[in-house]
């Protein structure tokens, strides 16, 4: 099974997977934010980028994701690139 959003399945990168641990984190956590956040204040990032904020009662966690192709599968993906929760909100 395979985590989607927007129709597109979304590939976690080592680094994020290490954030996700880092926070006690799942996949549907993230879909929740991306779902349900709102836009973040956005540092510069390139185009295809979607950045979303959930407030929670441990902070903001904040999620980074973008849109490539697998280069295997050539299929369009979401790659989760950053997860971060800001204690005190953002």
């Amino acid at each position: 099974m395979f985590a989607e959003w927007k129709g597109l399945v979304i590939v976690v990168t080592k680094s994020a997977s290490r954030e996700l641990l880092r926070d006690r984190l799942a996949i549907e956590d993230i879909i929740e934010v991306l779902e349900k956040g709102h836009d973040c204040p956005r540092s510069k990032r390139a185009k295809g980028t979607v950045e979303r904020c959930l407030d929670t009662s441990e902070g903001t966690l904040k999620v980074v994701v973008m849109e490539d192709v697998q280069d295997w599968s050539r299929e369009k993906v979401w790659v989760l690139t950053h997860v971060k929760i800001y204690k005190g909100g953002m």
